[in-house]
């Protein structure tokens, strides 16, 4: 509620009765349930705003989504207007309150613009007339879209949930393990990071473009870890607000289940950036070491092929247990009846929700001594950690948390003492309500340069679309690799709108 609202005003936000006497039309007899009197108090006290969040997927596929999901909830518990716009590959929704868009996650011709997609959000948020607009993960959003959020004269705010915003892959780490400074652009190409996560010149380009547009697109930032605050700054994304993400101490299973002795737990994607091969490698040498160790591997992904051979190859199949996808909830369960999780990342990660239920359900972790983890995992209080990428430090760290009881309790109960830090929602929605105050009470005109950056995305998507060309000439044509390595590289140093038709 902005300064010189009326009662009046503020008390049309909730339903109520108003009826005015005909002897006095200036007084007026408000006639409110308790529950009508609770929510007036929180609109007198606070700011009640229309809030469009907006992620680049639905579907609960990982912690940003979670968070994502359960942020609208929570906003909308404390009297806060929220709609929802998304995409999703799987489910189209077009209600009032939330809009879903189906669209498939990778679509190399619409990496840089997607008019239909476009068209949509402008749609829905012309409904929404939002006080404020709270981006979350964009990745697989079509890179204009970041500069059509900021075209809108709407106050607009994003939480940042991992490094795709500042490097093309998310990674932020070189093909050797040595940290990236972040900026996508043509060093991506010539560092060799497609080793670490497969890509081409069209996801530079768009990451690069996106990267651009968010300097200017968004108002404030939003980081759960200080070190991907600092990177954003880094690459000139400011002003950057530190709010770790809130675990519900009311999410963890009832009565607590009993824990099974050595049993290490892994809770995530089957992906290469997980470092899960790192983990393998390290299993072989802990069940030398100690007898009955098994790891639980709870998830899917591309890499699952990948690891079942190396199990075998490794003689641990009966070692190492392959659990597949699983819910929240089951999550959780194996969070409390587990000795450990593991976290053997090679990629930086922000902060891992895994990692907040860990603390929250007493589980030490042994976890890589990279990107935000060790805001969550400190070492020797909280967990181990380890070297990224290094099997021998991983299997020494699990054996030593396996083996010595008295490590593992003191972990154990500093990690229940560490979650409540995170546990109070009230204080954790309090500090996204000051970013939102600290947006509106700035202001946000339109500005004239994204309404002139059509001719711009015409020549980047041309870029984009000729490119695609060049690769299926490429991969048709038997064309040697380097002769499209040579045309990526003069896409980029060639004019700024290349003429059409195949190269």
């Amino acid at each position: 509620m902005h300064s010189g609202t009326s009662i009046r005003e503020a008390a049309s936000l909730i339903p109520c009765v108003i009826t005015e006497t005909n002897q006095t039309p200036s007084v007026e007899t408000w006639h409110l349930s308790l529950p009508q009197i609770r929510e007036l108090s929180i609109t007198l006290e606070g700011r009640p705003m229309r809030i469009l969040l907006v992620n680049h997927l639905y579907e609960e596929l990982g912690g940003a989504e979670v968070y994502f999901r359960s942020l609208s909830r929570w906003l909308e518990e404390r009297g806060h207007e929220v709609r929802l716009f998304a995409t999703s590959s799987q489910t189209s929704i077009d209600e009032e309150h939330i809009r879903v868009v189906r669209r498939p996650t990778f679509d190399a011709a619409h990496l840089i613009d997607d008019p239909e997609l476009s068209q949509a959000f402008l749609l829905f948020a012309e409904k929404a007339a939002s006080d404020v607009i709270h981006v979350h993960n964009v990745y697989s959003l079509p890179a204009a879209m970041v500069g059509l959020f900021g075209s809108l004269g709407i106050p607009t705010v994003q939480t940042v949930h991992d490094f795709s915003l500042v490097c093309t892959n998310g990674w932020c780490v070189l093909p050797d393990g040595r940290m990236c400074a972040g900026g996508p652009g043509k060093k991506c190409l010539d560092s060799g990071c497609e080793a670490n996560m497969s890509y081409d010149v069209r996801l530079v380009l768009a990451a690069s473009m996106r990267l651009e547009q968010a300097r200017e697109a968004f108002d404030a930032f939003v980081s759960p870890s200080a070190y991907l605050a600092e990177k954003c700054q880094a690459n000139g994304l400011r002003p950057v607000h530190r709010i770790p993400y809130h675990v519900d101490p009311n999410l963890l299973p009832t009565p607590v289940r009993a824990r099974v002795a050595k049993r290490i737990l892994f809770a995530g994607r089957l992906a290469p950036e997980k470092g899960l091969s790192t983990l393998i490698d390290a299993m072989a040498r802990v069940q030398r070491e100690l007898s009955g160790v098994e790891l639980h591997l709870a998830g899917s992904g591309n890499e699952e092929a990948t690891l079942r051979q190396r199990v075998v190859q490794l003689g641990l199949e009966s070692h190492v247990t392959f659990l597949g996808h699983r819910s929240r909830a089951e999550v959780l369960e194996l969070l409390q009846t587990s000795t450990l999780l593991v976290v053997p990342s090679h990629w930086c990660e922000n902060s891992p929700v895994s990692c907040y239920e860990s603390l929250l359900a007493g589980l030490p972790m042994v976890a890589s001594n990279i990107g935000g983890i060790p805001e969550l995992v400190r070492d020797g209080i909280t967990g181990l950690l380890v070297e990224p990428r290094s099997s021998e430090d991983l299997a020494s760290k699990l054996v030593r948390l396996l083996q010595e009881k008295e490590l593992h309790g003191r972990l154990s109960e500093n990690c229940k003492q560490a979650a409540h830090q995170y546990s109070d929602l009230a204080s954790h929605l309090k500090l996204i309500e000051d970013v939102y105050e600290e947006v509106l009470d700035k202001g946000r005109p339109v500005k004239a340069g994204f309404e002139r950056q059509d001719d711009l995305i015409a020549a980047v998507q041309q870029m984009n679309l000729r490119y695609t060309q060049m690769l299926e000439w490429s991969v048709y044509g038997g064309r040697p690799r380097r002769i499209l390595r040579k045309a990526a590289n003069t896409l980029f140093r060639g004019p700024k709108y290349p003429p059409l038709g195949a190269p």
